[in-house]
């Protein structure tokens, strides 16, 4: 009975993933139209004007090279999370199978925590990169770098930590299991 109810929740956090996956990658792409109509249609206009996120940016005058620049420094981290939410998902379809303690689960679970970290360290490098690329047609004093440590981004690398650690002592349960099963 409980293994059943652990494969059914594992195969629904898989599902789950799955839902993630896409999501993910929908804003991403929102995010390019966004950002392409901004460059090439009034009617986002209104909308510019009004939110401090863009104020003082002339996607209009702003050049193609550092608009498609901006999007590719954006879709990073994005690119990055859904691969975490991919792997995740294979863990959670490994676990479904009752591989709780195999070596391709264990290795799965080290490589999300490498991801997290690399989505972080992304996330915080796309933030430079794209405020530079933004703010070509700004004058100097107005222009701003924005790079951001926040309360998430030291919980996304302490989970990073934690889950790199869990991976190794896993990794060790899953040999000791290996080395009893020789001896019975």
């Amino acid at each position: 009975m409980e293994k059943n109810y652990i494969a059914q929740l594992c195969r629904r956090m898989a599902t789950a993933c799955l839902f993630l996956i896409i999501g993910v990658l929908l804003i991403g792409a929102i995010t390019w139209i966004f950002l392409v109509c901004m460059k090439y249609a009034a009617l986002f206009e209104p909308l510019v004007k009004n939110k401090e996120l863009f104020s003082g940016i002339d996607f209009k005058a702003l050049s193609v090279w550092r608009l498609f620049g901006a999007l590719v420094v954006i879709s990073m981290p994005i690119l990055v999370m859904a691969y975490g939410f991919y792997l995740l998902r294979v863990l959670f379809q490994h676990y479904a199978q009752g591989e709780y303690f195999s070596s391709v689960a264990v290795n799965q679970l080290g490589r999300i925590s490498k991801v997290i970290a690399w989505w972080v360290v992304m996330g915080f490098m796309s933030e430079i990169l794209s405020s530079v690329l933004l703010n070509e047609n700004i004058s100097v004093s107005e222009k701003i770098v924005d790079a951001v440590v926040n309360s998430g981004t030291i919980t996304a690398m302490f989970l990073s930590g934690f889950f790199s650690v869990i991976a190794l002592i896993l990794q060790r349960a899953s040999e000791i299991e290996a080395e009893n099963r020789q001896f019975l």
